[in-house]
């Protein structure tokens, strides 16, 4: 008969700020993971891509993101130089797409946020919270989904701090951030 240690949930421990720590299901931890795919979108085509004047930065966007699936796009956010994740400089690309682009590559970003890859991306985490306020219009103008998932992805990063090793001197609070980034969110 197993011992109910063995029937026991796994555990695993995250470091909240103040050295607190925290435990999470592994079960919760790998539901993170799940991937967010919005029905029915197709990459954007060059039409979309052109479908709003550009300025300095959109250049940059489209020679990184031009023809890009999600899958290869979420690739974009991980990899980067030198061990570290990209997600700060593709957050960049994201924030400067014309909408019809950004509708797309937005799930690239947040399934990157939910994903074991962007574990230690602090920077990544942090400039989603400034994205989703930037644009957020854009995500109500994409939908109940978006802004759905957006909400999620916020929850993530509000209660995983120490996951992502985003110390408090530097980045501030992120739960005190993401309630805030929500009020703004919500329609």
């Amino acid at each position: 008969m197993p011992s109910a240690a063995a029937n026991a949930p796994k555990l695993s421990q995250s470091v909240l700020p103040h050295g607190q720590r925290h435990l999470l299901r592994v079960a919760e931890l790998e539901s993170f993971g799940e991937k967010m795919n919005p029905a029915q979108m197709q990459v954007p085509t060059e039409a979309d891509w052109r479908s709003e004047e550009w300025g300095l930065d959109e250049p940059y966007a489209y020679e990184n993101f031009y023809s890009k699936s999600l899958e290869e796009a979420e690739m974009l956010f991980a990899e980067g130089t030198e061990g570290f994740q990209n997600a700060l400089s593709r957050q960049e690309d994201v924030s400067v797409m014309p909408f019809r682009c950004f509708q797309f590559y937005v799930w690239a970003y947040m399934n990157y946020l939910l994903s074991e890859r962007s574990k230690s991306d602090a920077d990544g985490a942090s400039a989603f919270m400034d994205l989703v306020e930037w644009r957020q219009e854009d995500f109500r103008r994409i939908g109940s989904e978006a802004v759905t998932a957006a909400l999620r992805v916020l929850d993530r990063i509000a209660s995983s701090q120490g996951w992502y090793d985003a110390d408090l001197d530097i980045y501030g609070d992120f739960h005190e951030r993401a309630t805030e980034v929500r009020r703004h969110l919500h329609v």
